[in-house]
């Protein structure tokens, strides 16, 4: 029986000083967490892991490697994933809140959810949040290079978090199973979406700025779909009608949206590009909507979905109205 492992964990930014920020804040703080914590984990000399092992794949200590099975796992199995869901998962996302104030400030908090994908991050995220939490563990983020910690939640702040085991009777597997309507669902988004879809193979895609219930829907089957098939016991191939689904999906209307363009400045430091990510916020209210196809929206919203989603970009929450 296919099954999949899911833990979410709460933490808590604190800032040390005053600096420069920008809204979203997922990519730098996911990108300033690998950075100290490759060096934390990697069992490479430095020179070595800078001339030969910039990037973990191939690398044999990878899968024993609490940086390298979160951060750049392989894929675990020796099969290819099902067709359309070749480009993967990582095994951790790292999402904080959105938006950020543009400007830090001393002792300034900010919350972040970090959620672990399959057993073996699970296992090893242990070590993970030990590394980001430490005391001694300080990191830098934004223009200013403004220093901050992290830090658990505390007692007092109660979060749903905690290891959840997914199995495909958790989901509707096929049209037939859809019964009932809800009349109206509110989908929020909490930090940016950045969707695509192109018009068939080959052709250039481009970026989603009004998505329909059955662009998220189908969002949401990829995300969960590719997270089964790389860190859950099985694929749900064979198991779930995608097709019937996605058919069902292409019915629901849309009672009102209001999706605005988000766009921010964005620098990969490993392979120093620089470019603007485009996509957007907003939320939208969905009328008539299976009652089966709810848990592929919850699911999907706690996974996130579309680009970026390793640094929390496309989470969202539903509200049943």
């Amino acid at each position: 029986m296919s099954s999949l492992a899911v833990e979410i964990r709460f933490l808590q930014m604190r800032f040390l000083c005053s600096g420069r920020l920008v809204p979203w804040l997922g990519p730098g703080l996911r990108g300033a967490l690998a950075r100290e914590l490759k060096r934390r984990f990697c069992r490479w000399p430095a020179a070595e892991r800078e001339k030969y092992w910039k990037f973990c794949k191939g690398c044999p200590h990878q899968k024993d490697c609490a940086y390298g099975a979160t951060f750049e796992p392989d894929p675990p199995r020796e099969s290819p994933p099902p067709r359309g869901m070749e480009d993967g998962q990582r095994a951790i996302a790292i999402a904080p809140t959105f938006p950020a104030s543009l400007r830090s400030q001393p002792d300034q908090l900010l919350e972040v959810r970090v959620t672990f994908l399959g057993r073996r991050a699970i296992d090893l995220g242990k070590e993970v949040i030990q590394g980001m939490t430490s005391p001694r563990r300080m990191f830098e983020l934004g223009k200013d290079r403004c220093p901050f910690i992290l830090q658990p939640l505390p007692p007092s702040t109660p979060k749903p978090e905690g290891c959840f085991q997914l199995r495909p009777e958790d989901f509707c597997l096929s049209p037939e199973q859809a019964a009932g309507r809800i009349p109206w669902v509110r989908l929020e988004l909490l930090t940016p979406l950045f969707l695509k879809e192109t018009s068939g193979p080959g052709q250039t895609s481009t970026t989603v700025m009004q998505p329909s219930f059955t662009h998220l829907f189908r969002a949401c089957l990829r995300t969960i779909g590719r997270a089964f098939a790389t860190f859950g016991s099985e694929p749900l191939e064979g198991t779930v009608d995608f097709a019937g689904l996605k058919a069902l999906s292409e019915q629901v209307p849309t009672e009102a949206a209001q999706w605005l363009p988000f766009r921010q400045a964005h620098i990969t430091h490993r392979s120093d590009q620089r470019y603007h990510l485009r996509g957007i916020m907003g939320h939208a209210i969905f009328r008539d909507v299976p009652a089966g196809l709810l848990p592929w929206l919850i699911w999907g919203g706690r996974l996130g979905v579309g680009e970026h989603r390793v640094a929390g970009a496309g989470c969202w929450q539903l509200s049943l109205l």
